[in-house]
């Protein structure tokens, strides 16, 4: 349902109500696993994945209390700068979208959208978009639309999948929402328990001077942003100009199988990031986080720059199969120094055609993965009388058709 005419800006919000689990990418997802916080000296329970709600365990719950319930309960404390670092790949990720992207901690990201809806075909289509690519990253996630990034926020929150144009129309749109939703303090929520104030509409309803007095300026502030009668400025994520992401493994293993499945989101992350900048990678590092050892690089070096997440999967598993694990790996890193901008050639943002002909460049990069970075070489003459002379092998390149010429062209006496 849309509501409203077009308004200056509009804001599309990503809420991921369970990403501090999945921010820690388990490898084993149907094993019981908890996240814990100490809070007045006690292990609470603040989030837990199915199989341990399915046995019984649930947010609020003491750790002690919680571990007899589930067998082999995977229990661990809650890192928020871990979470912090994951929520800056997505936003860098997310401005393939577009480039005004703001980090919504501890939890979210806000992305500013007008200027993307003939891009992606209007904001239905690019929720959908946002939403399938979300979830190869291993993500789930609620989205609100409106014309203030407040009242974004708050229908991601509650769920609500109304795009809001008008701000005229965010009064009615809001008024039902619970008050609980607003980024208030422990004694500001008792209070408004106290004057039986449930909703954001019937803390409206309440004269400002009255909101003034009981709560001071905050709250007065909060509801002025929601409806636009503030500016509410959002400071735009800056990524960096080359791509690094890593992901830390709850515990160590030791298969490559387990491997692939984390570096598929870090290519996931990478393609995203390439995207935003109209760009491809031709030299990656993967490095392989081992405890209480140096980190081990691999290097991949292609043919032809691309952002294909698919392509350079197929290319890495063919050296991770072939590579030995010297040590359990607890962690991998990917790092693009290097980005190189795409010719339209290289572009691959859709799906090519039935009739096209065999990507040739692909099939050589597979098999010089696999056979050794010197083994693809090509003819080139040479200008020499001499037949046996006349040609020389090198690398093959890319844009260098095979036969051509080294130096000046001449004519070979008969």
């Amino acid at each position: 349902m849309e509501s409203g005419t077009p308004s200056s800006q509009l804001w599309l919000a990503l809420y991921l109500p369970q990403f501090p689990l999945q921010s820690l990418h388990p490898t084993q997802p149907d094993r019981p696993l908890c996240l814990y916080e100490m809070q007045r000296g006690r292990q609470l329970i603040s989030a837990c994945n199915r199989a341990a709600r399915q046995a019984g365990i649930k947010a609020g719950m003491t750790l002690a209390a919680a571990q007899p319930l589930a067998d082999g309960l995977q229990a661990l404390a809650r890192n928020p700068q871990r979470e912090q670092a994951a929520l800056r790949r997505l936003a860098q990720w997310a401005q393939q979208f577009t480039p005004v992207v703001s980090l919504q901690p501890p939890s979210g990201l806000l992305l500013e959208v007008r200027a993307s809806l003939s891009l992606f075909g209007g904001i239905r289509a690019l929720q959908q978009r946002i939403d399938e690519a979300t979830q190869r990253l291993g993500y789930r996630c609620r989205q609100g639309i409106a014309p203030t990034p407040a009242a974004a926020w708050l229908l991601a929150q509650a769920g609500i999948d109304t795009v809001i144009r008008k701000r005229s129309t965010l009064h009615a749109q809001i008024a039902e929402l619970p008050v609980h939703l607003l980024s208030l303090d422990a004694d500001t929520r008792q209070a408004l328990r106290l004057l039986g104030i449930e909703t954001i509409g019937a803390c409206l309803q309440v004269p400002r001077a009255g909101l003034l007095r009981r709560f001071g300026a905050e709250l007065p502030l909060q509801l002025d942003r929601i409806l636009g009668h503030a500016p509410d400025p959002r400071e735009p994520y800056q990524s960096p100009e080359h791509f690094h992401s890593q992901i830390m493994l709850p515990d160590a293993v030791q298969e490559t199988e387990a491997l692939l499945f984390l570096l598929r989101r870090l290519l996931q992350e990478l393609h995203g990031f390439l995207l935003a900048r109209n760009a491809g990678a031709q030299e990656l590092q993967l490095g392989l986080i081992a405890p209480q050892r140096p980190i081990e690089t691999l290097c991949l070096t292609l043919l032809a720059p691309t952002s294909n997440p698919d392509h350079l999967l197929s290319l890495w598993q063919e050296k991770l199969d072939r590579h030995q694990l010297a040590a359990p790996v607890e962690g991998i890193e990917l790092r693009v120094t290097k980005p190189l901008p795409l010719s339209p050639d290289n572009l691959d943002l859709f799906a090519p055609r039935s009739n096209e002909q065999p990507d040739v460049t692909r099939f050589l990069e597979r098999l010089r993965n696999r056979l050794g970075p010197d083994t693809i070489r090509q003819l080139n003459i040479v200008g020499d009388h001499r037949p046996e002379k006349a040609t020389t092998t090198t690398p093959w390149q890319q844009n260098q058709k095979p036969l051509q010429g080294t130096g000046h062209p001449h004519q070979r006496p008969p």
